[in-house]
């Protein structure tokens, strides 16, 4: 994002594990416009930073800039447990960090379906236009349903829709530029 922002800093919903979202947000099909994020040296960014077994659904997150360093996503930075979702939600504008970066979610061991990105996502490793990192569980890491038209850049495992899969990809599609020295599609 070229976009001058004004307003100060978004405090994401749920922190880390300590502090985590737990219960369930449903946007009813609304969206949230300008979320601004600038913690370069901060995990768990994203309008919700860390859900453990929670849930958000139906919420756009639009002409946002949310730049962290780890476990960054546009609308999630970390989705944990077999129970946390993030379902029918939508990413515009520009996602950067380090290491496990996603467009939706940056890493997740839960389940994302029905989702869809569009705007830069940025990072070093691990790096996906819906996910970063997809890593199973006993009954999560489900990836499905979702699509990216945004482009990816970063240095090892990229990919359109996820950086590194370890777990469930099913139904998803890319048509967004792939860029990086080790990318995977």
């Amino acid at each position: 994002g070229g976009a001058a922002y004004t307003e100060s800093n978004w405090t994401p919903i749920g922190t880390q594990s300590s502090c985590s979202f737990l219960g369930v947000f449903d946007g009813d099909g609304h969206a949230v416009s300008g979320v601004y994020i600038n913690e370069p040296t901060s995990s768990y960014q994203g309008m919700f930073g860390y859900v453990s077994n929670g849930t958000v659904k139906n919420v756009g997150v639009k002409d946002s800039y949310i730049k962290g360093m780890n476990s960054v996503g546009g609308v999630a930075g970390y989705n944990a447990g077999s129970g946390g979702k993030v379902e029918n939600c939508y990413h515009t504008g520009s996602v950067s960090g380090k290491d496990r970066v996603g467009g939706i979610t940056g890493y997740n061991n839960g389940t994302i379906q029905h989702c869809y990105k569009t705007g830069s996502v940025s990072g070093i490793n691990y790096v996906g236009g819906i996910l970063g990192e997809n890593v199973a569980t006993t009954s999560g890491g489900k990836l499905l349903y979702c699509f990216n038209v945004g482009s990816v850049s970063g240095t090892d495992y990229l990919g359109g829709i996820v950086g590194i899969n370890r777990a469930v990809l099913q139904c998803c599609y890319n048509t967004g530029s792939v860029s990086g020295n080790n990318w995977v599609g």
